[in-house]
């Protein structure tokens, strides 16, 4: 539905990115922790390539 109404649809992952590169969250890293403490899972390799543009 969100396609069809032209909108970009993101992750997680790409969320929490996005959060710490403008500045609302100070650390991707620490959140990432907190899911997978909750056993919220998401790819090591996606968590990587998300802090490595983050710069953490």
């Amino acid at each position: 539905m969100a396609q069809e109404l032209g909108l970009k649809l993101a992750g997680t992952a790409a969320v929490i990115g996005l959060a710490r590169q403008t500045g609302l969250i100070p650390s991707a890293k620490a959140v990432f922790a907190q899911l997978h403490a909750s056993d919220f899972r998401i790819a090591p390799d996606v968590i990587k390539a998300v802090l490595q543009r983050c710069g953490e």
